[in-house]
């Protein structure tokens, strides 16, 4: 036989420790986490445990439906716990609803002569917000983590399976009967909340833990302004590319540099702030051009640089030009001030060094400088033959620049 006080005394203590470490969790990660929605639980079912020792006493009465319903908010933030992993929300009126539906389902009752008055709604609905929140932790689908997504749904499907007896056992026999204090009794409760409790506030760390790891792996591979690689993650990306000799690697790879023309300019007549918008439209231009196994990568300042497996010289050209029409197509449709860009190609060979791609393509660019800028040039022979179609080196469609010319 389970003792029951002992088990209320390790749950009082374990959701202390839980809910203080959750909130320290919290606070590094936001208000709209994943720890700060459990911490919302653990604080509404601590809540309504220290409620709940009212029973039985002349504070029944006024303890009865509040204890109810901070179990039942309880429920209800934990299936917010859930929705937090894929970034959605509870609506506050079903907060609102399912958590008063406790307090009046209580009153209906007669809490005053009644210690279980509420009771079965507040089992059916614990219930039902752990199957929820079970459901939907089966449908999640992170790769990254895996592991710890499985030990919340199994946990909740756990859950919801021991509500559902309980339930089921308070309905049908009612809950001064022996099955009930059994099978379902207030020293079993307790120890299938703490065994919960546990898992649950493990996983959760284990999840900031790996959400820590991902923001730290993006700083130091993205660059922060475009989102793009940063230097030093695309040459790593271009080594290993051009080390594969799998897949379309075997036919060569195109290494692009892209470089925004007179961009000094947009800066001192527009603004750093606009200068910023313009390499952020650029960088997305390049990305929504880019095929599975592309990368791109800014390497500093307004210089861009794509790695295209598989692909010819010319191809890459025609592709670098479509990139830099659209992109201005897209600052005449947006209303800001628009470099052209200019473009260097080059082909490197399976297992050569990437870092003599880079320079000839760099020389290409150079070539397209020269050239009068807005154009693509390819390294080598082809030189002649492969410029892009030119473009005026500047499209200033800001509406200060358009209504100037009215």
């Amino acid at each position: 036989m389970i003792d029951a006080i002992s088990m209320r005394i390790v749950l009082a203590v374990l959701v202390v420790v839980a809910l203080a470490y959750t909130l320290h969790l919290a606070r590094r990660e936001g208000r709209g986490s994943v720890a700060a929605a459990w911490a919302g639980s653990l604080a509404a079912f601590s809540t309504g445990t220290v409620l709940f020792l009212g029973d039985g006493t002349p504070l029944q009465p006024y303890t009865a439906a509040p204890a109810n319903m901070a179990a039942v908010l309880g429920g209800c933030m934990m299936i917010a716990t859930a929705r937090r992993l894929r970034g959605a929300t509870l609506p506050w009126w079903l907060f609102a609803t399912v958590t008063l539906g406790a307090g009046a389902a209580t009153l209906l009752e007669d809490p005053v002569r009644n210690s279980w008055a509420g009771g079965g709604y507040m089992l059916f609905g614990l219930g039902a917000c752990s199957a929820y929140t079970a459901a939907s932790l089966w449908r999640h689908r992170s790769p990254r983590s895996a592991g710890e997504v499985r030990s919340l749904a199994l946990t909740a499907s756990g859950l919801a399976a021991f509500y559902a007896l309980r339930c089921a056992l308070f309905v049908t026999f009612g809950p001064d009967s022996a099955a009930f204090t059994t099978f379902a009794g207030s020293g079993l409760t307790a120890l299938v909340q703490v065994a919960s409790i546990s898992i649950v506030t493990v996983a959760v760390a284990h999840l900031d833990a790996s959400g820590t790891r991902e923001e730290l792996a993006r700083r130091a591979t993205t660059d922060d302004l475009t989102g793009v690689l940063n230097r030093g993650e695309l040459l790593e990306q271009a080594e290993r590319m051009l080390a594969s000799s799998s897949g379309a690697a075997r036919d060569g790879v195109a290494v692009v540099i892209s470089d925004l023309d007179h961009f000094k300019d947009v800066n001192d007549t527009h603004g750093h702030g606009e200068g910023d918008r313009a390499l952020r439209a650029f960088a997305q231009a390049w990305t929504d051009a880019l095929r599975q196994g592309d990368v791109v990568g800014r390497i500093g300042g307004d210089e861009f640089v794509v790695v295209i497996p598989g692909i010819t010289a010319e191809r890459a050209a025609e592709r670098a030009t479509v990139v830099t029409r659209r992109f201005v197509e897209r600052a005449v449709s947006d209303g800001y001030a628009a470099p052209t860009a200019s473009h260097g190609v080059s082909i490197a060979a399976p297992g050569s060094s990437f870092a003599n791609a880079l320079a000839r393509a760099d020389e290409a660019l150079y070539e397209a400088k020269r050239a009068g800028r807005g154009v693509a040039r390819v390294y080598g022979p082809a030189d002649q033959s492969s410029n892009a179609t030119s473009m005026p080196s500047t499209v200033d469609t800001s509406p200060r620049s358009r209504s100037s010319r009215m």
